[in-house]
């Protein structure tokens, strides 16, 4: 056996082979890391995906994070739900079903009226609007 593979497998045996991660970014969304224990990266063209390894619940971006994203925490990116392994635009890759995740935030600026202390009133039903202008319509014979 030769030197090189007597170190693989003494390294391999206590466990001191580092796994390198491979990036992942998720569709309208950051870039994450995902370490190759997990398989191989959803991504491909076609019938079946060459992976199906998405970012999991937890799982923080390591890049293109920013405050525009649903993922965005307020300093980081936080995978909200498992991603899934899907067929977007042709091709395979990782997407955040945000519809299962829905977070209704109720913030009372948005009661507050534009006009200051003004009392906003709606306009009365249709039925209880009196015509100001009556029209009639005059019959002419022509001879």
């Amino acid at each position: 056996m030769s030197k090189f593979t007597t170190f693989v497998l003494a390294m391999l045996a206590t466990g001191n082979l580092a796994a390198a991660d491979t990036n992942v970014t998720v569709h309208h969304d950051a870039t994450y890391a995902i370490a190759s224990s997990r398989g191989l990266v959803c991504s491909g063209h076609g019938g079946d995906p060459i992976g199906t390894a998405c970012p999991l619940q937890g799982d923080v971006a390591i890049t293109d994070c920013n405050p525009a994203l649903p993922t965005y925490n307020g300093t980081d990116c936080i995978a909200p739900v498992d991603a899934e392994c899907i067929m977007v635009e042709s091709r395979w890759g990782c997407v955040f079903n945000l519809t299962s995740t829905l977070t209704v935030v109720h913030d009372e600026s948005f009661e507050k009226s534009p006009w200051g202390d003004l009392p906003w009133r709606a306009p009365p039903p249709a039925d209880q609007v009196s015509p100001t202008v009556s029209l009639q319509t005059d019959h002419v014979a022509l001879k």
